[in-house]
C-alpha cells in the first residue's frame, strides 16, 4: 500500500485518519479518530513483503510491545492488520508536546540537570523493556518525546518499531540495510544490527544525552556513512567537556563510560543510571 493513499478520512481498521504526523523508513504516523475515545497516534507499518500478506510475526511482536507498561514508554493501545489492504498498524497514545530534536532546534542545548533527569527517566523505561527482552535499537533525539503535561512524565521513549523483538524489518536487515540512525548508533550496531543487545541502547541513549547537553551531535560533520562508521569504531567519542566547557565533570564521566566503543567495557544500564544519579543535584532524585 503506498502511503499516498493514506489521506485524511481513510479508514485503517476501525480508525479514521485525521492528519499525517510524520513519515520514515518504517512507515507513517497519523493522528486518527478512535471509536473508543480520544484521538490516537496510528502507525502504519510499511513492510517489504506486504504483497504476500504481512509477516506473520507482526501480531506476535505487537503483543510484546503492548505488554510494555511504563510511564517512560509510549503505550501501544491496539494493533491489527487492516482487512482490505492487509497493512499492519500499531495504535499508540497521542501525546502533546515536542520531541527532543525539535526542542534543541528551537531552544538550544538543555541545562545539565534537565539532561540528567531525562536520562534517569529513560534508563528506567529501558530497564523495563530490557527485562522483557525488548531492545529499542533506534534511540535518538527525535524518538524522545517531552510531554507538555508534566504529570505525564518528563520524557517518553517513542517508536519501538526497530526493537529487536519487533523484527518487522527482517528482510531489510538481511540485505545489509542500515538499521537505526547512524549518528546515534553503537559501533556494534553498524557491524551487525541483528546481534545487538541492551548495551547498544545504552550507547545510543548516552549519545542522545550528549547531544542534548552540548546542543549538537559530535559527529554531525560526517555525512558519509563509511566515514562515520570508521570514526565511531576507531576513535573515542569526544568528551562532553571538549564540546561544552561548562559541562559538569561527573556528568561528562558518566557519559564517557556509556560511550565506550567496546560493549564489553561499556557501562551497563545500572552503572550508567547510578553514575547519573550521583551527578543529580536533587537529593530526591538520588534516593528514588
Amino acid at each position: 500500500m503506498h502511503h499516498g493513499k493514506l489521506r485524511p478520512g481513510t479508514r485503517v481498521g476501525p480508525y479514521e485518519l485525521v492528519r499525517m504526523l510524520g513519515e520514515g523508513g518504517m512507515g507513517s504516523v497519523h493522528e486518527a479518530r478512535s471509536p473508543h475515545g480520544p484521538n490516537v497516534a496510528l502507525k502504519v507499518v510499511s513492510m517489504p513483503n506486504v504483497g504476500n500478506g504481512p509477516d506473520p510475526r507482526f501480531l506476535r511482536e505487537a503483543e510484546v510491545l503492548r505488554s510494555l507498561s511504563h510511564s517512560g514508554i509510549v503505550p501501544v493501545l491496539d494493533y491489527g492488520i487492516d482487512a482490505s489492504t492487509k497493512v499492519p498498524y500499531l495504535v499508540m497514545e497521542m501525546l502533546e508536546g515536542d520531541d527532543l530534536a525539535g526542542t534543541i532546534e528551537r531552544t538550544g542545548r538543555l541545562a545539565s540537570e534537565v539532561v540528567v533527569a531525562i536520562g534517569i527517566e529513560l534508563l528506567d523505561a529501558l530497564a523495563h523493556a530490557h527485562e522483557r527482552k525488548v531492545v529499542h535499537r533506534d534511540i535518538k533525539p527525535a524518538n524522545v518525546f517531552l510531554p507538555r503535561d508534566r504529570a505525564r512524565g518528563r520524557a517518553v521513549l517513542c517508536d519501538f518499531g526497530l526493537s529487536k523483538r519487533t523484527d518487522l524489518v527482517v528482510s531489510l536487515t538481511e540485505t545489509g540495510a542500515l538499521l537505526g540512525t547512524p549518528h546515534y548508533m553503537s559501533p556494534e550496531q553498524f557491524l551487525d544490527a541483528k546481534r545487538v543487545d541492551g548495551r547498544s541502547d545504552v550507547f545510543s541513549l548516552a549519545m542522545t544525552l550528549l547531544h542534548a547537553l552540548a546542543g549538537a551531535n559530535p559527529f554531525d560533520h560526517l555525512v558519509d556513512h563509511a566515514e562515520l562508521m570508521i570514526a565511531l569504531c576507531t576513535k573515542p567519542v569526544p568528551d562532553a567537556r571538549t564540546l561544552l566547557a561548562t559541562a559538569p565533570a561527573d556528568l561528562a564521566t558518566a557519559l564517557a563510560g556509556a560511550l565506550v566503543t567496546d560493549p564489553r567495557r561499556r557501562s551497563d544500564l545500572a552503572t550508567f543510571r547510578a553514575c547519573l544519579l550521583y551527578t543529580s543535584p536533587s537529593p530526591r532524585d538520588r534516593t528514588r
